[in-house]
């Protein structure tokens, strides 16, 4: 799991992620989703992240199993299923999360 600030993304994005997960999933936990406006929309957001991490280079979230989750740490939005996905995705893979 990575955490990046929605409101600070290029500052937040860790530039050696991918060397950090190698062939490893990531999950990125996009957080501060409960301050976008309602007339974005979850896949707008979702998509607009992923094309700012093929800008900023970082590919690692393109790993099978990879994804990006919109959370809110403040309100507790997309916590749970950020953790189901995670959860099943260690099972299916038989390895530990790291954050």
């Amino acid at each position: 799991l990575a955490l990046v600030d929605l409101f600070d993304f290029s500052g937040s994005v860790l530039p050696e992620l991918d060397q950090i997960a190698g062939d490893n999933p990531v999950i990125l936990a996009a957080n501060k989703a409960d301050l976008l406006p309602s007339e974005m929309g979850q896949n707008r957001a979702e998509n607009w992240v992923r094309r700012e991490l093929e800008h900023l280079d970082v590919r690692s979230i393109a790993n099978i199993g990879g994804a990006v989750r919109l959370v809110s740490c403040k309100t507790g939005f997309g916590i749970v299923a950020m953790m189901e996905k995670a959860k099943s995705l260690a099972e299916e893979m038989e390895c530990d999360i790291y954050v």
